[in-house]
C-alpha cells in the first residue's frame, strides 16, 4: 500500500499528539515491511534515516502550528494595544477640561502603552531566543567538524604507530640476524 504526500499531509492534519504518533509508527512499519524480502532485508541506517526524517516532519508540522498560533495572537494584542493607545490619545486630546474624561483617556494611553512594551518585550525575547539557537547551533556544528577532525587524526595516528611498529620490528629482525651472524663467526 504506497502513500502518496497528499495522503500523508492530510493523514497528518488536525489528529492528537497520540493519533499522531500511532501514525508515524505505521509509516514506520510500512517503511520496514516495503523494504522486506526472502533474500534481504532492511538495513538498520536505513530504518534510522526514515524514522529521523518522519519524526522531524512531525515535529516541524507541530512547530509550524504554534508560531502560527503565536503570530495571530500577538498580532491580536497589538491591535488592541495600538487602540487603546489612540483612544487614550484622541480621548485625551478631546476632554477639554473634563477630569472624568481625561482620567479615562490617560488610563487607555498608559494600559495601551504598557501593552505596547510587554508584547515589544516578548518580540525582544523571541529575537534573542532565535539569536541564542543559531550561535549554539554553529558551536554545535564546530564541535561535530573538531570531532571528526580528531577522529581522522585519531585514524592516522594509529596507523602510522603500526607503520612504526612494523619497521621497528623489521630493525629488531634485522639487528637480531646481524647478532646472530657475528656470533656464529
Amino acid at each position: 500500500m504506497q502513500l502518496n504526500e497528499e495522503q500523508e499531509e492530510d493523514s497528518v492534519n488536525s489528529v492528537t499528539p497520540e493519533e499522531h504518533a500511532d501514525y508515524i509508527i505505521k509509516r514506520l512499519e510500512h517503511f520496514i515491511r516495503s523494504g522486506k524480502s526472502v533474500s534481504e532485508g532492511m538495513s538498520f541506517k536505513k530504518w534510522q534515516q526514515m524514522a529521523k526524517v518522519e519524526i522531524i516532519k512531525s515535529i516541524l508540522q507541530i512547530k509550524s502550528e504554534t508560531k502560527k498560533e503565536t503570530s495571530n495572537s500577538s498580532l491580536f494584542i497589538f491591535s488592541s494595544a495600538a487602540v487603546m493607545v489612540t483612544i487614550g490619545f484622541w480621548g485625551a486630546a478631546v476632554s477639554s477640561g473634563k477630569i472624568e474624561l481625561l482620567t479615562f483617556a490617560l488610563i487607555c494611553f498608559s494600559f495601551g502603552v504598557s501593552i505596547l512594551l510587554v508584547t515589544f518585550w516578548q518580540r525582544y525575547k523571541v529575537y534573542k531566543s532565535k539569536k541564542a539557537k543559531i550561535e549554539r547551533n554553529y558551536s554545535l556544528k564546530r564541535i561535530e567538524s573538531l570531532n571528526r577532525r580528531i577522529k581522522k587524526l585519531e585514524r592516522e595516528i594509529e596507523i602510522e604507530k603500526k607503520d612504526r611498529e612494523k619497521q621497528l620490528e623489521k630493525i629488531r629482525d634485522s639487528s637480531n640476524s646481524s647478532l646472530n651472524n657475528l656470533c656464529l663467526h
